[in-house]
């Protein structure tokens, strides 16, 4: 919270948008967790096939 206020002070922001930004940092975060997550397992399988391959 202290970097959003920090921010929002220096960006010439009102402080009452801090709950908003952290609402929208929790989805972006969960997001990016979800898109890793999902890369990792094609990463996987892709390797996974391969391995199968040279069999």
């Amino acid at each position: 919270m202290a970097v959003f206020m920090i921010l929002l002070e220096q960006l010439g922001m009102p402080a009452d948008v801090v709950g908003l930004l952290m609402v929208a940092n929790v989805f972006i975060i969960n997001m990016q967790t979800g898109l890793g997550m999902a890369i990792r397992t094609v990463e996987l399988d892709a390797f996974a096939r391969e391995v199968g391959a040279k069999k």
